[in-house]
């Protein structure tokens, strides 16, 4: 590295690499700290969020990743059943096969794989939505209208999500002893009612509960992930890009289920809006008049200094600074 013309001695790069992991830790501790304190707001009944996003996120983050988690959970279930097939055969105890895969799935894999699936899946999603709002200024338009975009954008995605991940999990858990139930029928000579009994004589609660507790907490952990990786994006595709990939180690593009959070900008969610200074006009203007008369669509975050609202065309002459 070099920096006009000369190399940057070794200490020096040790120095900026611990400035920036400082800034992320106090930047990470803060968005921490302020997820709390709105879900403390929650708790009292002072949260500002729209109802119609949480059932959004609710469709997203259930019935939406049901597929996936899914078949990679038989799968699991099969491979483990496998795997323990191959050994539990030598001693001519097959039956054990049950009992390994119901404790695995139970208490460790049901959760881990969920986990995985959704940090994939939902974390990449939340990262890429408020990276888009953010290069959009979205969030800044919230931020002007005195919103707080923790309380409307963050806590509706981490409640739901640490509140489906359990579900999600038990639901894998469930699938993964299918897939060992699958290999034992088919492979192993084990009947239904022998897999099932010897199933249900190893597992106890003690495994389920770590196991939804687990689910819980990777629930958390990738909701803050994702949504800490979409508000800390810069103002370009490529930091969005980056950001979402650094998160969850994929990118994976968003369905568009019609943006709601956006809707606040076209004044449909009875929001009283305050704006900045707008930057000198420009030659055409004609886009206000046009969207206007179209019945406001194609909103986006530009405003409009005639009729009180937003114009997403670049050239439009009430674009703000």
């Amino acid at each position: 590295m070099r920096r006009g013309g000369s190399k940057i001695p070794f200490l020096a790069r040790m120095g900026d690499v611990a400035v920036r992991l400082w800034q992320s830790i106090l930047e990470t501790l803060s968005f921490i700290g302020g997820t709390f304190v709105s879900f403390l707001r929650v708790c009292a009944g002072k949260a500002c969020f729209r109802r119609s996003d949480l059932l959004h996120i609710v469709q997203e983050c259930s019935s939406e990743a049901l597929p996936i988690v899914s078949l990679i959970s038989f799968l699991v279930g099969l491979i483990l059943a496998f795997v323990a097939a191959i050994q539990l055969k030598l001693f001519g105890a097959q039956i054990y096969v049950a009992d390994l895969v119901g404790i695995a799935m139970l208490r460790a894999m049901g959760a881990i794989m969920t986990g995985i699936i959704m940090a994939g899946r939902t974390g990449a999603s939340f990262a890429t939505h408020l990276g888009t709002m953010q290069v959009n200024e979205e969030i800044d338009a919230l931020r002007t209208t005195g919103i707080s975009p923790i309380d409307y954008l963050v806590l509706p995605r981490m409640l739901v999500l640490s509140l489906m991940m359990p579900l999600l999990t038990l639901y894998a858990d469930l699938m993964g002893i299918l897939g060992g139930l699958f290999v034992a029928v088919t492979a192993l000579d084990i009947n239904f009612m022998e897999y099932y009994s010897e199933t249900t004589k190893s597992i106890g609660l003690t495994n389920l509960w770590i196991g939804l507790f687990s689910g819980l907490v990777f629930g958390i952990l990738v909701a803050l992930s994702g949504c800490l990786g979409g508000m800390q994006c810069g103002r370009s595709a490529s930091a969005q890009d980056h950001q979402c990939t650094a998160r969850s180690h994929r990118f994976e593009r968003k369905r568009d289920y019609g943006q709601p959070e956006g809707l606040f900008l076209s004044g449909r969610s009875g929001i009283h809006r305050r704006t900045g200074h707008p930057r000198p006009g420009r030659a055409d203007a004609g886009c206000c008049q046009k969207d206007h008369a179209a019945g406001g669509k194609d909103i986006g975050i530009n405003r409009r200094e005639d009729i009180g609202e937003f114009c997403s065309d670049e050239r439009c002459g009430a674009n703000p600074g």
